[in-house]
């Protein structure tokens, strides 16, 4: 028996499961969101920042952080957010560029807050490059290769 597949294959089998997890409660987050109610606020600052080192023979970064802060207004006072989607980041440079584009700084804009609690809001249920189960495919990925990896490296295969 290998014992560092085997013990690779350990691990990737529950980050796998965390990452389908985590998926869920997100999803979960996005539909009860579905029904939150909207308001009216305005972008305050947008600004996308380049992190890493820039791409050869070109002025881009490969990646970049979206830093924003809008604000909206629910009975009478105003509340600050600022997350643009749930779940992960946008990180490629593509969906913080459409970011930039859709929320211009100074713009009004609607903002999903939840009627409960009015200081937890999001501006986009969906993420704009379409990844909202791209955590889950992951997760999927690295649960059956760890299974996999524990199968084939510990003798019950054989």
């Amino acid at each position: 028996m290998e014992i560092a597949p085997f013990f690779v294959g350990f691990w990737l089998v529950p980050l796998g499961a965390y990452l389908i997890y985590i998926n869920r409660k997100v999803k979960a987050k996005i539909a009860e969101a579905r029904l939150w109610p909207q308001a009216k606020g305005r972008m305050v600052k947008i600004e996308r920042t380049g992190l890493g080192s820039k791409i050869v023979g070109s002025d881009d970064y490969r990646q970049y952080r979206l830093d924003m802060q809008y604000e909206y207004d629910v009975e009478g006072e105003t509340y600050k957010g600022e997350r643009v989607v749930f779940g992960a980041a946008l990180l490629v440079k593509d969906e913080v560029d459409a970011a930039c584009k859709k929320f211009p700084e100074g713009d009004d804009l609607m903002v999903y807050y939840n009627s409960q609690q009015h200081d937890e809001c999001v501006l986009l249920l969906d993420h704009p490059g379409g990844k909202n189960d791209a955590i889950k495919y992951v997760g999927y990925v690295l649960t059956v290769v760890g299974i996999g990896l524990l199968i084939f490296n510990s003798g019950w295969f054989l």
